[in-house]
């Protein structure tokens, strides 16, 4: 059996586009680019979480320069946060007692407490090590904010390349699309429209078997979907095409153990073709449907055989 083997888009086209050979159709560079949309994500959070950290740092550093116990400086900024409550208190016309004595305790219990729980020692602090070793943790943290930055800027180039990546292979793909939207092919011989629609597979992606020759068992190529195999007959007519192809299409694809058939033509169907091809879940599409199958309209996966055999 003679192989046809297909890629989403020719290496010349595909060179001409991208510059690159290794991601071969738009789905591998969707693929590609969630994967940097992800890591771009990813990199965003670990430098925003630095960021804190930096911040958290920064803050029990300067506290040590103070030398002041972190028990007096929850209470200097407990007494702070209660003044300021009071304040907009007296200022919102709302000072009675009960509520001014609430915003007191809110400004020490709440805020001051906060305030000491964040700068009091952490393990492995002491008073007498306690600059030295906020300093170090204070410059631990810079360098983490610096790389997770430099992460970042890695993180968004990888985006844009993936990005170009995929606007340009969209763009090689749809070139080919428009290269078959301009054949001719009620023109075509037998042979020729076989070609044609085993070209028009490998632009929607299909790797594709042609088995077009004698002793096939009227099935022409056969293609991969990921729904399964897919047996294709092309018939090239100036008449309408009858159920004997149905019937033809419907006895390969059991012969070659796939899970659905396809007629293609560049004519149309009888109406009895037609009536046959529900039964038998065969998908018929004619000339004038063959523009939206290169435009990846219609489908040949075998699961959505009923609902366009019916079309």
């Amino acid at each position: 059996m003679a192989y046809c083997r297909v890629v989403p888009i020719a290496d010349s086209i595909l060179l001409q586009y991208t510059g690159q050979a290794a991601v071969t159709g738009r789905a591998a560079a969707r693929r590609v680019l969630d994967d940097a949309a992800s890591a771009l994500s990813d990199a965003r959070g670990r430098l925003r979480a630095a960021q804190w950290s930096l911040r958290y740092d920064a803050i029990r550093f300067a506290s040590t320069r103070w030398g002041t116990p972190p028990w007096v400086c929850g209470f200097v900024v407990g007494s702070t946060a209660a003044l300021i409550f009071d304040i907009l208190l007296i200022v919102l016309g709302l000072a009675s007692p009960l509520l001014l004595l609430i915003g007191v305790l809110a400004g020490y219990v709440i805020v001051g407490v906060l305030a000491w729980c964040l700068l009091d020692d952490e393990t492995g602090e002491s008073t007498a090590n306690r600059p030295v070793v906020r300093l170090g943790r204070w410059k631990a943290a810079q360098s983490r904010r610096d790389r997770e930055r430099a992460n970042l800027y890695s993180a968004q180039e990888r985006y844009a390349a993936a990005h170009r990546l995929f606007v340009n292979i969209s763009a090689a793909e749809e070139s080919a699309a428009n290269r078959l939207l301009q054949v001719n092919f009620n023109a075509m011989t037998g042979p020729q429209f076989e070609q044609f629609v085993c070209e028009v597979c490998r632009n929607i992606g299909y790797e594709v078997e042609h088995t077009g020759q004698s002793g096939d068992q009227g099935i022409d190529l056969i293609a991969a979907t990921p729904a399964g195999r897919v047996a294709i007959q092309a018939k090239c007519y100036s008449g309408s095409v009858g159920n004997a192809a149905i019937q033809e299409a419907y006895a390969g694809m059991k012969y070659y153990g796939c899970q659905g058939c396809v007629v293609i033509t560049n004519s149309t169907f009888t109406r009895s073709a037609r009536d046959l091809a529900g039964p038998t879940e065969c998908i018929l599409i004619d000339g004038s449907q063959i523009e939206a199958l290169i435009r990846r309209k219609i489908s040949l996966e075998p699961a959505l055989a009923g609902a366009t055999s019916r079309n």
